[in-house]
């Protein structure tokens, strides 16, 4: 019998850390590596993140499952202008308040749906 293990992806981030885990307690261990196999984090198909201040985003691209991913709130502005990329399964996001955000780039390859309110964006990649 062969044994599977799921790739363990750090985050840096102690405030991402705990939204990791406000979803699926135990998802991040206490030295920072995410299980993207965890069941909790595996069941869920809905993100909503609304960060306050600035946060390292390495290792949110990591989510598995994420049909629907909503950003809020102008305080993750510079977050997003750093966030590397999106989870590959979002399939409808949402952005809104954050007047600083200007471009949106590395979208989703299965992205069908993009709603952007209270923005500055100028530069959207190709969908």
């Amino acid at each position: 019998m062969e044994t599977l293990t799921a790739q363990l992806v750090f985050i840096p981030d102690t405030n991402l850390r705990n939204w990791f885990n406000s979803y699926s307690p135990g998802c991040v261990d206490a030295s920072g590596w995410f299980d993207p196999q965890d069941p909790g984090i595996q069941a869920d198909t809905t993100f909503i993140i609304s960060p306050e201040g600035w946060w390292d985003m390495t290792g949110f691209d990591a989510i598995p499952n994420c049909r629907r991913l909503i950003m809020g709130c102008q305080s993750i502005s510079s977050s997003l202008q750093v966030l590397k990329a999106f989870p590959d399964s979002v399939r409808h996001l949402e952005i809104e308040d954050h007047g600083a955000l200007d471009s949106l780039l590395n979208l989703p390859p299965l992205l069908r749906t993009l709603w952007v309110r209270s923005t500055t964006v100028t530069v959207l990649d190709t969908l």
